[in-house]
């Protein structure tokens, strides 16, 4: 996931299923410099289906759909 920030904050990263229900909070990190910057998200854990990552700022919310495919 790649995002911008204007000035330093601290970012939360949670996935939801598509239900709405929180699967899990994988990031929250202080004092994120302002900037782009591109974090991978670990989902080993998943299930395959479609899932939203949301990224929380101080100020603003941002989401987006990602599809967890099984690997062979």
């Amino acid at each position: 996931m790649r995002f911008e920030l204007s000035e330093a904050q601290t970012v939360r990263v949670t996935v939801y299923d598509v239900y709405g229900r929180e699967w899990r909070s994988l990031r929250t990190v202080r004092s994120v410099a302002a900037g782009l910057h591109e974090w991978r998200l670990d989902t080993s854990e998943l299930a395959a289906g479609q899932y939203y990552w949301v990224l929380r700022t101080g100020e603003r919310q941002y989401s987006a759909p990602f599809l967890k495919t099984d690997q062979m």
